[in-house]
């Protein structure tokens, strides 16, 4: 179990390497913001803003960026939740502060995470080296799979986190071996935890949920 356990963190690793060669180093900084463009600039203008603003901490909002109109954090696809959290732990300085892109890696390790889960799911009682080698490559291909690396190169931020999705596929798939009462809890804290995300990425989880 141990040994599987380390397969599972090596093709993490790997998945957040290939997303970093795909990407480049800088998104991993976050005190590099120059290689943002487009939609990223705008949410990254508004989470400075909030950061900025020693008037607002819930509603996730602010009007440093409308003033005098109170805008929500939601509405620039910065996670309220996350943006929250790090305006409370991370000291307001000169130097800018970015998180979509450590939290885009994050994503990718958490899509391998899920990805393998999933595969692990409809391949019951399997074992051996060449399974756990099929395995490690299946589990790649979900972590990179071109649509997040679009996702991220157009801007799309937040919807860049699909491992909600996969984490709802995985409950789907594992509900006929753990039964449907720790089923419906474990998808009530997933939609409750995609909901802090995006709205399209909960409605989404919601699909799976009702699906189930």
């Amino acid at each position: 179990m141990i040994k599987v356990k380390w397969e599972l963190v090596l093709v993490m690793g790997l998945a957040v390497a290939l997303a970093l060669a795909v990407f480049g180093l800088r998104i991993a900084n976050p005190h590099d913001i120059s290689w943002m463009h487009h939609d990223t600039v705008t949410g990254q203008f508004a989470w400075e803003m909030y950061r900025h603003d020693p008037d607002n901490y819930y509603p996730i909002a602010t009007n440093r960026y409308s003033y005098p109109l109170m805008m929500p954090m939601a509405m620039f696809d910065n996670i309220p939740a996350l943006a929250l959290l790090l305006k409370l732990l991370v000291p307001v300085g000169p130097a800018p502060f970015q998180y979509v892109g450590p939290l885009f890696l994050i994503g990718i390790a958490f899509q391998a995470l899920f990805g393998w889960l999933a595969l692990r799911e409809v391949t019951p009682g399997k074992s051996g080296a060449a399974y756990r080698a099929s395995l490690a490559i299946g589990t790649l291909f979900i972590a990179t799979m071109p649509i997040v690396l679009i996702r991220f190169h157009i801007t799309h931020m937040v919807l860049t986190q699909q491992w909600l999705l996969l984490a709802a596929l995985w409950l789907y798939l594992r509900s006929v071996r753990v039964g449907p009462s720790r089923t419906l809890r474990d998808y009530t804290l997933l939609v409750f935890l995609a909901a802090t995300f995006n709205a399209y990425i909960m409605v989404m989880t919601l699909m799976f949920y009702c699906g189930f």
